[in-house]
């Protein structure tokens, strides 16, 4: 699929899967590690944060449109990221 933006610590990606018959596009956001001391990364950024709030919302107003519906979220090697509904082409 491709870039869909870059931000100062991440980027934003636009994937596909195959489930079954069925092609399913989803959005990969992808952090860097901030570091909190050199070689000491801060593995809880922002994202769980931008997860809580977007929960918020949905459990508050289930029927709200416009909010992506997240998938995953987590942190491998030097990276956190966050799979979520993809909503549109520039997010």
């Amino acid at each position: 699929m491709g870039k869909l933006g870059s931000g100062v610590h991440s980027n934003i990606y636009a994937v596909s899967a195959i489930k079954g018959q069925k092609q399913i596009i989803r959005t990969l956001k992808v952090v860097h590690f901030v570091y909190i001391q050199e070689g000491i990364p801060l593995k809880e950024p922002q994202i769980k944060t931008e997860v809580a709030v977007l929960k918020s919302i949905k459990d508050t107003n289930p029927d709200e449109l416009g909010f992506a519906q997240i998938y995953e979220y987590g942190y491998e090697s030097n990276f956190n990221f966050l799979i979520m509904t993809l909503l549109g082409p520039n997010l």
